[in-house]
């Protein structure tokens, strides 16, 4: 049976980085969320957002 020192192999992904937003998006979804009849989801899916994302915008400000 033949050992392999997996700690010393270089990966191969890379990170994930988190990404940014501008306050100017975040207000222009949170402003868009809040008119009458959109839908949260449908304006995150838009601005390829995640709707959890957007919700947490909105209680935010």
């Amino acid at each position: 049976m033949k050992i392999v020192d997996t700690m010393s192999t270089p990966s191969t992904h890379t990170q994930r980085r988190r990404r940014f937003y501008s306050a100017e998006l975040k207000s222009l979804v949170v402003a868009q969320c809040r008119q009458s009849g959109a839908s949260i989801a449908g304006v995150a899916l838009s601005h390829q957002v995640n709707a959890n994302i957007v919700h947490r915008w909105i209680r935010e400000e």
